[in-house]
């Protein structure tokens, strides 16, 4: 079976999009960070012709009721790729003062 040929519900079972309530998307997500070690993600929310409406409740789901859950994953790991506020310096704050 070609994957270009494949229905939404095949990639789902597949495992190719993890997609579904909250919880079902909590679960498999968690599974699948495990599994591939993973600790950084980029989620896409929008996809195809969803409207933007849709697409803003999809965010506010994952951010409610899916990001919370993954938070103890890797715990024990120094988080070397996501950014870090700049030390607070003279200089910084003359700049900021400037504003």
């Amino acid at each position: 079976m070609m994957r270009q040929n494949l229905t939404w519900k095949q990639l789902v079972d597949l495992g190719f999009i993890i997609a579904g309530s909250p919880a079902t998307v909590r679960e498999q997500l968690r599974e699948a960070l495990k599994s591939m070690h993973v600790g950084q993600l980029m989620i896409l929310q929008h996809f195809g012709n969803i409207p933007h409406e849709l697409t803003l409740k999809n965010t506010q789901l994952f951010a409610q009721e899916v990001m919370p859950y993954m938070k103890d994953l890797w715990s024990e790991w120094e988080d070397r790729w996501y950014p870090k506020p700049m030390a607070e310096t003279a200089q910084t704050r003359q700049a900021a003062q400037a504003l």
